[in-house]
């Protein structure tokens, strides 16, 4: 595709004006009848047919004075019913004369916050919005702008931007995606993350939609957020999923500073959510991964993956309290063992009581099997 021409000295860079802005425009212009029905705009767009207000408008690029006049129709073939849309990026002012001849007699300019909420199809955009990259890429791409799906309301908020930009490129679920571990979930299970990355890379100012979107993803999901963000744009979901959950087992067992370090080292070699995996251990609670893996529907297969990770017996050692990983179900049924032993041994209240209580130690571990029912027919008298 030829890249576009330079526009004249002193002429800026004529916006992108997407069908739904002009759409907009014009329906804002044509509220009230105006004496012409020909319009022109400071852009550049695709040739096109709009309906505003009852009225047929036919969308017209220039590339010059010379056409604008050319397709400038008499007064006398002028139809109420039919209308001229003029882009121009040539020339920030029209001439006296084809000024007089269109609406408001001048080359209107759309404002960026007014072009930016049009393509959303809001009226209103959260002011935050207003020099981003995420304003400049949309403003520039009026196939993105296309795709975009528009609000249901009035006002564009920045955290509704940001996910309907990923909905334009990915399958993000936006009607569903304002809770922390669908996100992750969403992270770990998608594919599209090099689409994005590819984006980023492609657009002049890519590095800084990069951080706005980091920005996103910290600010509306927290740090574990940033880090599944992160790992999704490198295609390691799965792989940030089986650390998170030896995180959670490493710091749900206490301050034990040989496995977080041995962990932390581990994450923080070749992994760029490492850091931020890191940071959010607090985060990683019990209920947020129970929360994703009932989503994820995984295999026992999978949680042994995750311990595997780092194979180390002192590491190792350090995850038997966890409710997700294999070794905490090893631990339990050895514990659950034992006080069936001592109950044989010593068949009193107390010590059937200490072996119910280890049977329901394994029934809250999300690998327990459900067949334990020979296992547990020794509990059941009193």
């Amino acid at each position: 595709m030829a890249e576009a021409l330079a526009p004249p000295p002193g002429v800026p860079v004529a916006p992108l004006l997407a069908d739904a802005v002009l759409q907009s425009e014009l329906g804002r212009i044509f509220q009230q009848k105006h004496r012409s029905n020909l319009v022109a705009f400071f852009g550049t767009g695709k040739p096109g047919t709009l309906v505003a207000n009852g009225i047929t408008f036919e969308v017209i690029p220039t590339s010059c004075e010379l056409e604008m006049r050319s397709r400038m129709p008499g007064p006398e073939a002028m139809d109420p019913y039919k209308g001229l849309v003029f882009l121009v990026d040539w020339r920030e002012r029209l001439p006296m004369d084809l000024a007089a001849r269109v609406a408001h007699g001048r080359l209107r300019k759309v404002a960026r916050d007014t072009h930016l909420a049009a393509i959303f199809g809001a009226r209103e955009l959260d002011g935050r919005l207003l020099g981003t990259a995420l304003a400049s890429t949309f403003l520039l791409d009026a196939e993105l702008a296309r795709r975009v799906k528009k609000v249901s309301g009035q006002v564009l908020g920045y955290h509704d931007a940001y996910a309907r930009f990923l909905e334009a490129l990915t399958a993000f679920p936006i009607e569903d995606s304002t809770s922390q571990d669908r996100f992750v979930t969403w992270c770990i299970t998608n594919g599209d993350g090099a689409t994005v990355r590819s984006r980023l890379k492609g657009s002049n100012s890519g590095a800084q939609l990069g951080k706005e979107l980091e920005a996103f993803a910290l600010e509306r999901y927290g740090q574990l957020g940033l880090a599944a963000w992160l790992a999704w744009l490198d295609g390691e979901g799965e792989l940030f999923w089986h650390y998170a959950l030896l995180v959670q087992a490493v710091h749900a067992a206490g301050a034990d500073a040989y496995a977080m370090g041995h962990l932390a080292g581990s994450l923080k070699t070749g992994h760029t959510f490492g850091s931020a995996l890191l940071a959010a251990k607090a985060e990683v609670t019990d209920a947020l991964i129970r929360a994703v893996v009932e989503r994820l529907k995984w295999q026992p297969h999978q949680f042994k993956k995750a311990a595997q990770l780092i194979d180390d017996p002192q590491f190792q050692a350090s995850l038997v309290g966890s409710i997700f990983l294999p070794a905490g179900l090893e631990a339990r049924r050895n514990a659950f063992a034992a006080a069936l032993a001592a109950l044989v041994v010593s068949p009193t209240a107390a010590n059937l009581e200490l072996a119910r209580s280890k049977r329901n130690d394994i029934q809250v571990h999300v690998l327990t099997d459900d067949h334990a029912e020979a296992r547990d027919m020794g509990l059941t008298w009193d």
